[in-house]
């Protein structure tokens, strides 16, 4: 990895962490899910173990100008994303270095109960629009995991 790329990643883990806590009910922290390219989020104030829980895959470029760019950019990292074949839902986050813009895409979304691989990049600004619809589509999916409607 180049002392740029390098510099990236430091860079979008940061605006990634910043941007998660912004809401009053998100809080990231380590876990073996996460790692230099993934943080784990969990929701304040419920029981870690029961906690609903999302993955964020973070990602920066140097300058993209538009959401269609940060879809493009998205577009190339879905496939190997979604070959891990992650256990919780999966967001990615993708960062214009330029100007700390962020914009936010599912890339394995909770759906009546069951995680679906999206069919391909929607990327919206990283904001607290985002952040709250998040946390509401979560939200609904975890009861529906504890009571075993998850494959």
């Amino acid at each position: 990895m180049t002392e740029q790329e390098a510099t990236l990643q430091i860079r979008s883990s940061a605006l990634t962490t910043l941007a998660l806590t912004r809401h009053p009910q998100l809080q990231v922290r380590r876990s073996a899910l996460a790692d230099t390219t993934h943080k784990e989020v969990f929701f304040k104030g419920d029981e870690e173990d029961r906690s609903p829980r999302l993955l964020v895959f973070f990602h920066g470029e140097w300058k993209i100008a538009s959401q269609k760019q940060a879809e493009r950019v998205a577009k190339k990292l879905v496939n190997t994303l979604v070959e891990e074949d992650p256990p919780l839902p999966l967001l990615l986050a993708v960062f214009s270095h330029a100007d700390d813009r962020g914009w936010i895409t599912w890339v394995v979304k909770p759906e009546d109960g069951e995680l679906m691989v999206q069919s391909a990049p929607a990327c919206r600004p990283f904001d607290r629009v985002a952040l709250d619809d998040i946390v509401s589509v979560v939200k609904d999916w975890q009861p529906a995991v504890s009571v075993g409607k998850r494959a």
